[in-house]
């Protein structure tokens, strides 16, 4: 018995369900499943508080902020936090002035983000929450 995602076989094998460690998937069924943790087209734009403020992840997904500077040696920084310790601390970017930055960090449902900027900001600015690919 075969599992499908629509018309497409997924799983060969196990009575229609997949293995736990998706051992039992073909090719359909593991490029699916290798995407669920990328980007998807799917976002909540964020209100960008204060430098030092933090956030909590909404869902699996990825926290993505873009910022133009407006002095020279201007930065952002992301760190993610669980149990108020730093487990992934992603990007930290010194741009110059009147260029953008852009900063993207994954993040588990329920971590912290913590966010350190001195960026001026513009009007092509944005601050958001994208979920992941696997995310309802």
């Amino acid at each position: 018995m075969s599992l499908y995602l629509g018309t497409t076989p997924i799983a060969d094998s196990g009575n229609g369900k997949a293995d736990v460690d998706l051992s039992n998937v073909n090719a359909s069924g593991a490029s699916l499943a290798s995407g669920w943790a990328m980007p998807s087209s799917r976002y909540i734009n964020l209100t960008l508080g204060a430098s030092g403020s933090t956030y909590t992840a909404p869902a699996n997904g990825y926290f993505l902020l873009r910022r133009v500077s407006t002095a020279a040696n201007q930065y952002v920084s992301f760190s993610v936090l669980e149990n108020n310790i730093v487990c992934f601390a992603l990007s930290q970017q010194y741009v110059t002035s009147g260029f953008v930055a852009v900063n993207a960090v994954p993040a588990k449902k329920g971590q912290t983000l913590y966010l350190t900027y001195s960026l001026g900001g513009g009007t092509s600015d944005y601050f958001r929450f994208v979920y992941a690919e696997g995310e309802n």
